[in-house]
């Protein structure tokens, strides 16, 4: 591969083409171009490679106001690259204008940038996607390097700014605290519990000012979806619980641990049973009923891992230190499977699909993917309508991977990426993902 030199207006377009480059999704990577300029001349002494709906616009400029109309109605729908070769000799110029159409397997949906927000501060979170409740629109909300939590719409104008004293614990989350369609945006810290609203008003009572620091991001529960929100916070050994008012909830029984609690709390529901499950530092697990009693009583000698626990195939599903995928039901039986992950594997899961990176393998329930090594994040998965993407990100690379839950990956991934993803579907029923590019950006890919 030769050497280039890539001019620009400014920088930010000498960087879209870099990250094109690597997405594979610059012009020569398509299979338009490829095909049309096969047809050309390999000896050439000038040659003009265009996308024709950009060239229509640029040569109208040249034309009448009438002639300007005219030309703007050309549609070069079914060819989408042009090459314009000229060769001179004997004082003739000699033109050659190549269009093809591509081949119907050709046009295979592929991701593409379609937007690049510059920000003015370096990303310290994961950007999340937002719903305003008022417009239905998605908008984009993160804390920046100065822990300021910041609200842009999708074409990067700030909605507001939150300045903050310390980092967010996890990931933002959405509730209806009212259940009256107002969408707010919950946060925690590990002196606040924050709840705001789409203009970047705190919603009363909010926020809970905690006295002592909490050690996990709080949990928020709504048993029944009923709008009666349980906030389950941790301080080391302990869990406080909070309603919607900032009251003390007395019901809950559960006493202190032994050791720190480790992780958030987590609640499931088979059938009409609820489940609360606590995780110690010393890897101790409690399944619990909405009172704090233990619902489910179970005995192994197994040393589970550090990883969370999930609902998997109705039955809760973690790891051991040796690498072994543990269940246990709702009977108490405990079942583990022959080792078959590293050390350093990671796990999530939702009750139909299990998700696991260990090493440079993905595991999709039964399927493995042998990926490139190298640092990758947690998998994600998201439930949208009746599809389920698994989402991890070789932060080494810089390469987000997206899969369908058959282990399929989507095409033209891996793009480029720094962070986790958010993921939606957009009215057109497209996929928009959304992640960290550089510190100081963010990139939505539609596909």
């Amino acid at each position: 591969m030769g050497h280039y030199f890539v001019f620009a207006e400014n920088i930010d377009h000498l960087e879209d083409v870099i990250i094109s480059h690597q997405n594979k999704t610059s012009l020569g990577h398509k299979e338009a171009f490829k095909k049309t300029y096969a047809g050309v001349s390999n000896k050439q002494h000038a040659l003009f490679v265009a996308v024709n709906k950009n060239l229509i616009q640029h040569l109208s400029e040249f034309f009448k106001p009438k002639s300007k109309l005219l030309m703007k109605e050309l549609s070069f729908e079914e060819f989408e690259v042009c090459v314009f070769q000229i060769n001179m000799k004997d004082n003739f110029a000699y033109l050659n204008l190549e269009m093809k159409q591509p081949n119907s397997n050709d046009a295979q949906q592929k991701a593409y940038l379609k937007k690049r927000i510059k920000t003015s501060q370096k990303i310290a979170t994961p950007p999340q996607y937002f719903t305003n409740w008022r417009t239905r629109k998605k908008e984009i909300i993160f804390q920046d390097d100065k822990n300021n939590l910041r609200l842009i719409d999708t074409d990067g104008e700030e909605l507001w700014l939150k300045q903050l004293n310390e980092r967010i614990l996890g990931n933002f989350e959405e509730i209806d605290i009212y259940k009256n369609t107002r969408i707010q945006v919950l946060a925690s810290t590990t002196s606040q519990l924050l709840l705001i609203d789409k203009n970047g008003n705190d919603v009363e009572p909010f926020p809970y000012n905690w006295r002592e620091a909490a050690s996990q991001k709080t949990a928020v529960f709504d048993y029944d979806n009923l709008g009666k929100y349980r906030f389950f916070t941790v301080f080391g050994n302990s869990i406080h619980l909070k309603d919607r008012n900032n009251k003390k909830i007395s019901g809950f029984t559960f006493k202190p641990t032994k050791s720190h609690i480790a992780s958030t709390p987590k609640h499931f529901r088979i059938n009409r049973k609820d489940y609360i499950l606590i995780k110690e530092e010393s890897n101790l697990l409690h399944i619990l009923d909405r009172t704090g009693e233990q619902r489910v009583q179970f005995s192994t000698d197994a040393e589970f891992s550090d990883q969370d626990w999930f609902l998997y195939d109705n039955q809760f599903t973690s790891t051991t230190k040796k690498g072994e995928l543990v269940q246990i039901n709702e009977a108490g039986e405990v079942t583990i499977s022959k080792p078959k992950f590293e050390t350093s594997h990671q796990i999530n899961a939702i009750n139909t699909v299990l998700a696991v990176i260990s090493e440079n393998e993905l595991h999709i329930n039964e399927v493995v993917k042998k990926l490139d090594y190298g640092v990758y994040t947690k998998p994600q998965i998201f439930e949208l309508g009746e599809d389920i993407y698994i989402s991890i990100t070789d932060q080494q690379a810089n390469k987000v991977y997206l899969f369908t839950a058959h282990g399929e990956l989507v095409s033209s991934f891996p793009v480029f990426g720094t962070s986790k993803i958010d993921l939606i579907k957009d009215t057109n029923q497209k996929l928009n993902l959304l992640v960290k590019g550089e510190d100081n950006s963010i990139l939505i890919y539609e596909y």
